[in-house]
């Protein structure tokens, strides 16, 4: 494979990922849903419009709502708490997918190489590696399950028997297909950033930090003896020649020659 195209396959694996989940949460503005209650088909409705309604009841309900029965309630405060958890997880999901793009572009194309290394790892400190990344990023599968888990809710607590019919592209099968596609490129192209010297989510080991702490000690040593060396002066002609007749009289004594 062609230097260029790899590289180009790994801007896409970082560029895809945020264009597919913000195209996930388009797709939830197209009414796809019809439910059927009662043997009353009702009109057609989207992700973001089950949301806005069950909100909208929900507030009413335990809020303004006086008469309110029990399974009422049950189901408002239910619908709420899943409505706030799943918008706030797709978001998350999204923040994510948009993060780990913004790390992966600025340290591949900025000229600034500290900034980009600050952005990496801090980064690196919430989304360690590709597994913990792809799973932040599908946790937009929750938003999108919402509309299949409201006939269970119905039943559960008012008793009703709701069935859902798709009536157009949902965005549940939209985000399984993009998640697979997200988690193969990522894995495909795991090797050719390493191989580029790209990859995001490389760790400096922590024995690193320490030999360089090592070495600028031996470094500080060595100056430090040298320093003192060289302010201690070379060796004056008379040290030299009583060194040498001292070791002349040694040798002369081991000889016998001295008496």
């Amino acid at each position: 494979m062609k230097k260029l195209t790899k590289q180009r396959l790994i801007y896409l694996r970082y560029i895809l990922p945020p264009v597919l989940l913000a195209l996930i949460l388009l797709v939830g503005f197209i009414p796809s849903y019809r439910y059927v209650s009662e043997g009353e088909a009702h009109a057609a409705v989207s992700l973001w419009g089950l949301i806005g309604d069950g909100w909208e009841v929900g507030r009413e309900t335990i809020f303004a709502k006086s008469n309110a029965t029990y399974g009422e309630l049950a189901f408002s405060k239910v619908n709420l708490a899943l409505i706030i958890v799943f918008t706030l997880l797709a978001f998350l999901a999204l923040a994510a997918a948009a993060w780990s793009c913004y790390v992966a572009l600025k340290l591949f194309i900025s000229d600034d190489e500290e900034s980009a290394e600050k952005s990496r790892t801090l980064f690196i400190t919430f989304l360690p590696n590709r597994i913990v990344t792809t799973v932040a990023e599908c946790l937009i599968l929750a938003f999108c399950i919402y509309p299949y888990i409201l006939p269970a809710l119905y039943s559960h607590t008012l008793a009703m028997s709701v069935r859902i019919a798709l009536v157009a592209p949902d965005p549940l099968i939209l985000a399984g297909l993009s998640l697979v596609a997200i988690a193969l490129l990522s894995a495909f192209t795991a090797p050719m950033e390493r191989s580029f010297d790209a990859d995001v989510f490389k760790r400096r080991k922590a024995f690193e930090g320490r030999e360089a702490d090592e070495e600028m000690s031996e470094e500080s040593a060595d100056s430090t003896y040298e320093s003192l060396f060289d302010a201690r002066g070379e060796e004056t002609d008379e040290e030299k020649a009583h060194r040498e007749a001292e070791a002349e009289r040694i040798r002369r004594i081991l000889r016998g020659e001295d008496k």
